[in-house]
C-alpha cells in the first residue's frame, strides 16, 4: 500500500512539477505582471503566444514587414513552448517543410525584445535589436552552427540588428 501512495504521490508531483518550477522563476525576479507569459511554457500554442500583443509588438519590430506574416506559418509544426533563460521560446516549421522552412521566436520577457529565426531555403535569418552575432546567446550559436565552429560567423547565416 506504501508503493501505492508513494507512485501516486509522484504522480502528482511530476504533473504539478512544471507549474512549479514557473512559479519559482516568477518568484525569484521575474514581474508578476510578466508571469502570462509563463502560461505558454509546456504547452503547444504557438499561435496564441504569436498573438500576444506584446509579443507580436516585439516580432514586428525587428522582422521585416514583408516577411512578417511568413513567421506564424513557419511554426505550425511545434513542440512545446519553453522557458530559458529569461526567454520564453516557440520554434516550429512548415508541414511536410522541416528542415527547410523553419522559425524560432526568443522572446525576452525582461526587455520586451525578440530574437526571430527564420530559415528560409537552407539559410538562416536572425532578426534582432539586441545582438550583434559575437552576442548572440550560446544556445542560438550551438543550434545554427556546429558546436565547435561557432566563430566565425557562418556564410548562410544572416544577422540583422535594426537600429532603434
Amino acid at each position: 500500500m506504501k508503493h501505492k501512495n508513494f507512485i501516486a504521490t509522484s504522480l502528482i508531483f511530476l504533473s504539478i512539477a512544471p507549474n512549479l518550477a514557473n512559479a519559482q522563476k516568477i518568484e525569484s525576479g521575474i514581474a508578476k505582471k510578466d508571469a502570462v507569459f509563463f502560461n505558454y511554457v509546456n504547452k503547444y500554442d504557438n499561435t496564441g503566444f504569436i498573438k500576444n500583443p506584446v509579443v507580436w509588438k516585439a516580432i514586428a519590430n525587428v522582422v521585416p514587414s514583408d516577411l512578417q506574416k511568413s513567421v506564424l506559418p513557419r511554426l505550425n509544426v511545434q513542440p512545446p513552448i519553453y522557458y530559458y533563460d529569461n526567454f520564453i521560446i516557440a520554434s516550429g516549421c512548415k508541414p511536410h517543410s522541416c528542415g527547410s522552412d523553419e522559425a524560432e521566436v526568443w522572446f525576452d520577457i525582461g526587455s520586451k525584445n525578440a530574437i526571430i529565426i527564420l530559415l528560409i531555403d537552407g539559410n538562416y535569418s536572425v532578426y534582432t535589436k539586441d545582438y550583434e552575432w559575437e552576442t548572440l546567446p550560446l544556445l542560438i550559436k550551438a543550434k545554427l552552427t556546429d558546436y565547435e565552429k561557432l566563430r566565425p560567423q557562418p556564410a548562410n547565416i544572416k544577422v540583422f540588428k535594426k537600429d532603434n
